[in-house]
Formats: structure tokens, sequence, C-alpha cells
């Protein structure tokens, strides 16, 4: 199967933007089509993003993004993982949410991000409240089924990535180790941080043997990044941080290639210690 991510600028006043919904279906259009992808991965705030982020981005289960999103992914045949605000019942807070849409359009599951960033001055905790660990939601592991064979998905977003927990809580759940990461981002920009970004992405891969597909937010004040990472940490396809927004990386999955890293480097077998949430 191949998979995509797209690197987006969802910023409020990004130069041309013709409004985020225009800009992801552009984005999923292109990369089913000209790229022939089977599932697309988005980064995180594709449904809009600021700095700092406010709860008047946030718009009720997504608003019209999510419904447009999966009618194409249906007449496409693609599956789509998508970020989103959703405000919460409170008044002026709201979650970080990553939707994956399956390529019949039906929704295959939701993942409220458990990390906050709060780190390097800013605060999201301010107006985002953070998913619960021990719930049904998180991890987040589904079976994305397209024309071109099924594999198993699991999803953390942005700021996840710097706890290797969360990826291997996904790791341990029901049915087994996901075949693909997918991580949505709107990776702040700062001294050394693009460069973190890219070792984390592929630390996750190797100490999980599990490709990593990164949809990362360009822009100012964002460091892009995004990139398809295989399970032995190499880079298979990335996107240049300054490139016109939406700019595609696809790569393809090769699950015989998976199952003989698995098998070379057995760590998953090998593990001593479990994962579980903090009270």
């Amino acid at each position: 199967m191949r998979v995509a991510v797209a690197q987006l600028d969802t910023a409020r006043d990004a130069p041309g933007l013709r409004g985020a919904t225009d800009l992801v279906l552009d984005a999923v259009e292109r990369a089913a089509g000209a790229h022939a992808a089977d599932v697309v991965v988005l980064p995180e705030y594709a449904s809009g993003w600021a700095e700092p982020v406010d709860a008047d981005l946030a718009l009720p289960d997504g608003g019209d993004l999510l419904p447009a999103v999966r009618d194409l992914a249906a007449r496409l045949g693609v599956a789509v993982v998508l970020g989103l605000l959703i405000p919460t019942a409170e008044p002026g807070r709201a979650h970080n949410v990553t939707v994956v849409v399956g390529a019949d359009g039906d929704e295959l599951g939701r993942y409220t991000k458990v990390h906050l960033y709060d780190a390097y001055g800013a605060r999201e905790s301010d107006v985002l409240d953070a998913g619960d660990p021990a719930t049904a939601g998180a991890p987040l592991v589904v079976t994305v089924a397209t024309a071109a064979g099924s594999l198993r998905l699991g999803v953390v977003t942005c700021y996840d990535l710097r706890f290797p927990e969360s990826v291997r809580a996904l790791v341990d759940a029901d049915g087994g180790p996901p075949d693909v990461v997918a991580v949505g981002a709107a990776w702040a920009a700062g001294e050394g941080k693009a460069d973190q970004l890219r070792v984390l992405a592929r630390a996750r891969a190797i100490e999980s043997t599990a490709y990593v597909a990164l949809a990362s937010q360009s822009g100012a004040g964002r460091v892009g990044g995004s990139a398809v990472v295989d399970p032995r940490g190499i880079v298979l396809s990335q996107v240049s941080d300054d490139a016109p927004t939406p700019a595609i990386a696809v790569a393809d999955v090769d699950l015989e290639q998976l199952a003989a890293v698995r098998s070379a480097s057995p760590v998953l077998a090998h593990r001593r210690y479990g994962v579980h949430p903090l009270s």
C-alpha cells in the first residue's frame, strides 16, 4: 500500500490561503490522484492554526471539513488521517482530535491528543483539554482497508513523539503492533527543533519496528519536516521544509519487509517492561 503525507500551512494569515477545507481537499485529491496513494496523512490543526492556538479555531465535530473529507475519501477510495480542533462542552475549551476515515468514507476511530505542548514558552493547556490515555480512544490502532490491501494504523499527535511510551502503547494495543504510525504535527520552530523532529520520528520507527508517516505543518512558526520513515529508521520520502503547500511525499509500505525487519530485530519480543498510564 502507498502512504502519503501532506504538508500544509493552515494558518489564518497564510499567504494565498483559500480556506483550510479547500487546502485539505486539494491535498487529498493530489495524493490519491497524481501520487496514487491509498492512505493520506494530514497534519494536526488541518482545520486551522494560529499562534497561540485559540478556541475560535474549534468547529463542532469538524464543521464542514470532516463531512467533506469523508465524501471525498469514499469517492476516491482513499483512507484519510485528519487533525481537527473540536470544542468541548465548556466554553472556550477544545480537544485536539485526530480522525481516521476509511476508504469507504466511514469513520474508523478518533484519538484525542494526550500530551499537550506546554513547553518552550507555549501553553496548549490554556485552551485544550488532554485526552485520557486510559480510555478506549487512546491508544488508537485501527485496521485500514483499501483496494490495495489492509494495514494496521496507529495514531499519535505532535508532542506525543517526545514520549516513547505513546508509541509503545500502540504496540501493546489489542491485535498486535501497528504497521504504520501516523503522526500529525504542527511542530514549533526554534533552534534545533527541526532536527529534533527528524530524530524523534526515526527513533520511534526504529524502536517500534514500524513505518512512521509524519505529516507536519509548515509556514511561520512551524518547521515542516513531513516524511515517511521505514522500520529501520531510513527516510524513504520527505518534503522540503519550505515547499509550497500542499506538498506531498509518498512511499510504499512493504509488509513483507516489515516482517523481515521484525524477525531480524525482535526488540518487541525482547522487551522486559510494559507501559501503563500514570494516575
